[in-house]
């Protein structure tokens, strides 16, 4: 299992809800105490929504949280490739696609049980790691022990 880096000052933190739903009032300990260790907070769509005791409807949660797994400005880690390729699902690939994958774009791996599970997005990105030798490659994780529900239903064999 990769350990990320530790956090420091001027890294951002997401918050955001993928169940229950909560207004920025009650997370204002929470952001004081982050933002007084150096850190930028930012705020998901999903606080303040209300349906029913949701954050707001099961598309506009896994919107915001798709939206922070884009977020070039919450950390990304990198993984070696030899940690990963063995989720590569095997079928022929187009090379011409394979090599025009770029690397630049970080790829979203799943852990469960402290294992990597899946490759969620960014299998051509990996086999272009894998065959050009890269040894680490840029990636965002998604821990499914520690997800909303409908994630797990999803993701989850």
């Amino acid at each position: 299992m990769h350990i990320p880096r530790n956090l420091k000052k001027g890294d951002t933190i997401g918050i955001l809800s993928t169940a229950r739903k909560i207004n920025a009032a009650a997370l204002q300990f929470t952001i004081n105490l982050l933002e007084s260790w150096g850190l930028k907070v930012v705020l998901g769509s999903s606080i303040g929504l209300s349906h029913h005791q949701f954050a707001g409807t099961a598309e506009q949660r896994l919107a915001n949280f798709q939206a922070f797994l884009d977020d070039e400005n919450i950390p990304v880690v990198e993984i070696p490739t030899a940690k990963l390729k063995h989720l590569l699902i095997d079928v022929e690939r187009n090379p011409s696609r394979v090599e025009a994958a770029n690397l630049d774009f970080p790829i979203i791996v799943s852990t469960y049980k402290n294992e990597y599970y899946s490759i969620l997005d960014g299998q051509h990105r990996l086999v272009k790691s894998v065959k050009n030798k890269i040894k680490k490659i840029k990636c965002r994780v998604l821990d499914l022990e520690n997800c909303p529900e409908e994630f797990k239903k999803v993701f989850i064999r």
